[in-house]
């Protein structure tokens, strides 16, 4: 396999040498540098598009995912940010900007963007995961309960919103609660009790 990948490589490079503009080339290039991991080399092709294609979204957001797992994430939110711009509604670019800025240390913006998420897709339970594992972090039980009884709801395989609860209804004395929360994970893990 790593042979194919390089022979997909010189032949892609080649193409991309004899047609420099050619956006489709640059992205197939991009996409085997990434598989074959040259995450960098990928990053450079991603940025090279968007100089003759700047209106080009999935390249941007590409690019903000790639500079996001090389922990560059104000670059990544600035590339969120230019995605949104031109897609509004383009809720995995809004949740990778609320997680880009949940690393940057900047919750109350982390907060308002997984809120925006929630009014453009209001089943998102990843999106009540990450807002209720917020509010939990400042000792908001009330929301954070909301969040995570919103994420069961949704999709009760989410164990970490159940081992959530739990931890809420201990912290708020509520043992009877907790039990519950324990006996639901449980039953999720087809565990006897």
């Amino acid at each position: 396999e790593h042979d194919n990948l390089k022979l997909a490589e010189r032949f892609l490079s080649d193409g991309h040498k004899k047609y420099p503009e050619n956006r489709e080339m640059k992205y197939y290039l991009a996409d085997t540098y990434e598989k074959s991991g040259s995450p960098d080399k990928a990053v450079v092709l991603f940025r090279k598009i968007l100089q003759y294609h700047a209106d080009e979204t999935l390249a941007q957001y590409r690019l903000g995912l790639l500079l996001a797992k090389r922990n560059q994430f104000n670059e990544a939110i600035s590339s969120f940010k230019s995605v949104i711009n031109k897609d509004t509604k383009h809720t995995d670019a809004l949740f990778n900007l609320a997680v880009s800025y949940e690393m940057v240390g900047d919750i109350a913006q982390a907060k308002d963007t997984y809120n925006n998420i929630l009014k453009i897709k209001p089943e998102y339970p990843e999106v009540f995961v990450r807002l209720g594992t917020l509010y939990l972090n400042e000792c908001n039980y009330l929301k954070a309960e909301e969040c995570f009884i919103n994420t069961v709801r949704l999709n009760k395989y989410l164990l970490e919103a159940h081992l959530a609860l739990s931890r809420i209804y201990i912290a708020l004395n509520d043992l009877e609660s907790c039990v519950m929360s324990c006996d639901e994970l449980l039953r999720c893990l087809d565990l006897p009790r």
